[in-house]
């Protein structure tokens, strides 16, 4: 396996000054990897735009299907109509106000801000409060979330629906995607696959999602022939990741 995403145990990482530097450079400089000669075309973004359209499904075969918003600041709140505009980021088929919270990633920092009845961990947010691993949201009377930062090196974190209560479009999980976001064997991933024999690091480019792994995967676009690479390689809605033990897809929402 190519050393470029051997596994790195979050424990020994922490220990070892030196690796620390390189798995956090490595994390951080992702979204500069990609070629710009291979992705030439760049999306501009208006002044004003639909938040949801930052958002992609990954189906995991075998695993599941996970929301992926990519936006740095996120609305949880009562699911809305997919042709609704105005609708939640995250849409929870509850009892809740339209846009009950925010979750906005600032520095690495994933602050909670209230809009309607919410805790952290039982206790009421008045305004807002900075999250930590493990604390458990409340929204309304009967919605829970429970926020999760699984590597401890990116700043990418998953939020898990404690109360059963389902998300629209339908989801095991949702990410908040940062730079980059791990998928694979490890505890840290931030979406285990169990039966992995290898990690896929997904990515920001400049237009869309790029991917890299330690052995070739072939990747399928849209309308284009199959593609054997370690990458980075682009990955647009519509696009399927196979290895020998591996597969995965990417949707727009």
């Amino acid at each position: 396996m190519s050393r470029l995403l051997e596994p790195q145990p979050v424990a020994a990482a922490a220990s070892d000054p030196a690796r620390i530097g390189r798995l956090s450079s490595r994390l951080r400089d992702t979204a500069r990897l990609a070629d710009p000669s291979e992705n030439p075309v760049v999306v501009d973004i208006p002044m004003e735009y639909d938040a949801r359209s930052e958002r992609r499904m990954l189906w995991i075969d075998g695993v599941g299907g996970y929301l992926v918003c990519l936006a740095n600041d996120v609305t949880v709140g009562r699911a809305a109509p997919a042709s609704d505009t105005r609708g939640p980021d995250i849409g929870l088929q509850a009892d809740l106000a339209s846009r009950h919270a925010t979750i906005s990633r600032t520095e690495g920092r994933y602050v909670l801000k209230a809009h309607g009845p919410t805790t952290r961990n039982d206790k009421p947010v008045e305004e807002s409060a900075v999250l930590e691993p493990g604390d458990v949201i409340q929204l309304g009377d009967a919605t829970r979330l429970r926020f999760e930062r699984p590597h401890a090196l990116s700043a990418t974190a998953r939020l898990v629906i404690v109360s059963g209560h389902r998300t629209a479009p339908m989801a095991d999980g949702v990410l908040l995607m940062g730079e980059s976001c791990v998928l694979g064997p490890q505890p840290h991933s931030h979406v285990r696959c169990p039966k992995w024999s290898q990690e896929v690091l997904l990515f920001k480019g400049k237009a869309q999602l790029q991917c890299r792994s330690g052995s070739p995967v072939s990747i399928t676009r849209p309308g284009e022939p199959s593609e054997d690479t370690t990458g980075p390689a682009a990955i647009p809605p519509g696009a399927r990741i196979e290895a020998e033990d591996l597969c995965l897809s990417v949707e727009e929402v």
